[in-house]
């Protein structure tokens, strides 16, 4: 399995690699297994002369660097999920991304990969002309962190934007970030009933959200790996199932970006700043 950045870029064969990590014993180990360069400081030099950056620290730290490389005018960004904390910091970077010819992309990692692409374009247009009477969402290890998944999954099949109304929030724990509590919640989202349930530890990184309409159901299991048609009259037979969904997936996403044409309004760092700060404000309440 491809579950890595650095693997990733390594077996395309197309990148000259620089590692840093503030481990210099495992930034070394992992330089030299990927044939890349360690790095014993960042400089702006270095990450001037950069073409692609994978910001891939901690998220406190992704204000800082961003606003580092917008400077810098980087050509390309993969900046990890959340982006911040922080509504001020958020803020602050969409006006800055304004001006600047940098692209950004937030690796909500579902939505470039090719079963998603292809599922997509199969069946958009069935779930607009279809109303969505409920969707529940299952999930571990922090709201923003990661019941985020889910609602990018909703933005990215429905082309549109998630904003809950009238929500309730059950249970909040602070048991995987400092910052970042897992939540159950309540809400609406237009004319559907959203359920979230959050499942604090000692869960394992878990993920799935079944989404239902009138005569038909759908179903990311397994942490979205597989999606599932139902029927509503039967349960048991589904009428489509993809399998695999995420195998190799960061290789998938390093192809995607190779392959696609950078320019930043195509990129979904916007839509990402607006959910991320749309997430803080529901925990916030």
């Amino acid at each position: 399995e491809v579950l890595t950045y650095s693997k990733a870029l390594f077996i395309s064969n197309e990148f000259n690699l620089y590692f840093y990590y503030t481990n210099a014993a495992l930034s070394k180990s992992i330089s030299k297994k990927y044939s890349g360069n360690y790095v014993e400081t960042i400089t702006d030099e270095l990450l001037a002369f950069s073409d692609w950056i994978c910001l891939c620290t901690p998220t406190d730290y992704h204000y800082y660097y961003l606003k580092l490389l917008f400077n810098l005018k980087n050509k390309f960004i993969l900046c990890e999920k959340p982006i911040s904390y922080n509504v001020q910091e958020i803020d602050d970077l969409n006006s800055l991304y304004q001006n600047t010819t940098s692209t950004v992309y937030v690796n909500y990692f579902r939505r470039f990969q090719p079963s998603y692409i292809s599922f997509k374009n199969k069946y958009s247009k069935l779930f607009k002309l279809n109303t969505l009477k409920e969707c529940s969402i299952d999930y571990c290890r922090g709201f923003i962190n990661n019941a985020s998944h889910a609602f990018d999954l909703l933005e990215y099949l429905f082309d549109n934007t998630v904003d809950l109304k009238n929500g309730c929030v059950s249970k909040k724990e602070y048991d995987a970030f400092k910052n970042d509590p897992t939540v159950s919640l309540t809400a609406e989202w237009g004319n559907s009933k959203i359920i979230v349930n959050g499942h604090t530890q000692p869960f394992n990184p878990f993920f799935q959200m079944n989404l239902l309409f009138d005569s038909f159901s759908v179903d990311f299991l397994n942490s979205g790996n597989d999606i599932f048609i139902f029927n509503t009259m039967n349960k048991t037979i589904p009428v489509f199932h993809q399998k695999e969904c995420l195998k190799n997936y960061m290789q998938n996403i390093v192809s995607f970006f190779r392959d696609t044409k950078i320019v930043n309004e195509n990129s979904n760092f916007v839509s990402s700043l607006n959910l991320n700060k749309k997430l803080i404000y529901y925990i916030s309440r």
